[in-house]
């Protein structure tokens, strides 16, 4: 069940990101940062699955501005 949250809680950090900044590159520099914060923080594994998380809410946006 906490992996739930993480999911939700990182996919919506991604969505605020992007929906926040406007530029392409800050917003990758912005999640790759998250990412390795949390992979340093925890576990390598768990920097790329938070990684995949906010990307899947970058791309959301995206896909639905167009």
């Amino acid at each position: 069940m906490e992996i739930m949250v993480y999911v939700i809680v990182f996919f919506i950090i991604g969505y605020a990101i992007t929906k926040i900044l406007k530029e392409n590159n800050k917003i990758i520099l912005a999640i790759l940062g998250i990412a390795i914060f949390w992979g340093f923080y925890y576990h390598p594994m768990w920097g790329l699955v938070s990684l995949g998380e906010m990307a899947m809410g970058y791309f959301v946006v995206r896909f639905n501005e167009s």
